[in-house]
């Protein structure tokens, strides 16, 4: 298969795989829409970035390639019907978060808004290309529970207690500051002795 360079500034800055992915057929050829002229998506491996591919097969021009923003990849690939494609580009989906449809919604996903920082952020943290989000967000949250997780073992008794207490979304400061403490020797957990002794204070505070 030909190659086609990329051009910057008159100098070559990569190279890749001439396709014609996004082409349809009209009926007697495969075309982007403009006769003799073709067209295709690829991703360069090192930076990840998109390419648009422009092809034709009229005398005296020669096949040219482009990088192009995610945002335009995605809208090429719609535009050409080839909604196939977005199980190739992965990260391309999340562009289809905020259309309307008439299809059931898949309970099992929601969407979260995040600012173009914390996505670039991610972005900077993936393992390959063709990770999607999600999966780095699934990995930063297994690297980060086995983190706690160490913490954890290495807290004392009492240490451990608190946590707990806290991650049970008691506001352990200001059970210290009414005179909470945790006691190891009672049967209760420590839930449960967090849970009596905010009962006594509200019964204290109203008299009952």
């Amino acid at each position: 298969m030909a190659k086609v360079n990329i051009y910057e500034d008159g100098k070559v800055i990569a190279r890749v795989e001439y396709n014609n992915n996004l082409d349809f057929w009209n009926g007697s050829n495969w075309t982007c829409g403009s006769t003799g002229r073709h067209l295709g998506l690829t991703r360069l491996r090192k930076s990840g970035q998109y390419v648009l591919i422009h092809g034709t097969q009229w005398q005296g021009e020669q096949d040219s390639a482009k990088i192009v923003t995610e945002e335009e990849a995605y809208r090429a690939i719609v535009s050409s019907g080839h909604t196939e494609l977005l199980e190739k580009f992965p990260d391309l989906r999340r562009f289809e978060e905020d259309l309307d449809t008439d299809e059931d919604l898949d309970e099992s996903k929601t969407t979260i808004q995040i600012s173009k920082a914390l996505q670039n952020r991610l972005k900077d943290v993936k393992t390959s290309p063709a990770q999607t989000y999600e999966d780095v967000i699934m990995r930063l949250m297994v690297v980060f529970e086995n983190a706690e997780k160490q913490i954890i073992a290495n807290m004392s008794e009492v240490e451990k207690a608190e946590h707990e207490i806290k991650k049970a979304g008691f506001d352990l400061g200001a059970m210290k500051a009414d005179g909470f403490n945790y006691d190891p020797e009672l049967a209760a957990s420590p839930v449960k002795q967090a849970e009596q002794f905010c009962e006594r204070v509200i019964c204290a505070a109203n008299d009952y």
